[in-house]
């Protein structure tokens, strides 16, 4: 659960700064933490239970999603020219982005330990029972 917990609070940072430099498609960044949470969920429910297929491909989902929503927030850090009421002007830096991006890569990491400790723990019962 430490992994959702970094995903919502990624994206409430995240979208949070996206509002205070003025992105007006705000919502779009919310939608997409939204179904980051949904798959983190998703992975971590599927490890919990057991079904090992399936927290495989929920990982396998979750991490392409984080790698790419991690490369459109790095595109969205530094200052940009962006159209704002039919004028051109100098949108200002995301910084606080960079916490996002880590918060995800943690996040990420920590998917993949899960479901690694979930297979190994699914396996030992099985191994253990083949030996008796």
């Amino acid at each position: 659960m430490a992994a959702v917990g970094c995903v919502a609070a990624a994206g409430l940072l995240e979208v949070w700064q996206a509002r205070a430099v003025g992105i007006s498609d705000w919502y779009m960044h919310l939608a997409m933490w939204g179904l980051l949470l949904v798959y983190y969920l998703l992975a971590t429910w599927a490890v919990v239970t057991g079904r090992r297929v399936r927290s495989w491909l929920n990982l396998v989902v979750v991490e392409a999603l984080s790698v790419f929503w991690s490369a459109m927030l790095l595109n969205r850090i530094p200052t940009q020219k962006v159209v704002v009421e039919g004028q051109l002007v100098w949108r200002e830096a995301m910084d606080l982005a960079w916490v996002s991006v880590g918060l995800l890569a943690v996040a990420g990491g920590l998917a993949l330990f899960l479901a690694i400790g979930g297979v190994s723990r699914a396996q030992r019962p099985t191994e253990q029972g083949s030996q008796s």
